[in-house]
């Protein structure tokens, strides 16, 4: 593995890390953006309202940045 390959993977397990600390957040099929995972978001200041994480939006990201690290990582591999 070559230092470019490293730095390819880094970069995608960062990206996934933030993703995981500020996954987007949903109320009754309202999306209230993204927030820190141990705050949730609260749908209109109220402290009853509280968002859930949008797991299907979540998944998608981790699957694209999965996806997208694989393919630079390949496509950066040594010519032998």
């Amino acid at each position: 593995m070559n230092s470019r390959q490293k730095l390819i993977l880094y970069i995608g397990a960062t990206l996934i890390l933030v993703m995981l600390l500020l996954p987007p957040y949903v109320f009754n099929e309202l999306n209230l953006g993204y927030g820190f995972l141990f705050e949730p978001k609260k749908f209109q200041d109220s402290e009853l309202r509280v968002g859930t994480v949008n797991e299907l939006t979540l998944l998608m990201q981790f699957i694209a940045v999965s996806l997208i690290t694989g393919m630079l990582w390949l496509a950066n591999k040594d010519k032998k």
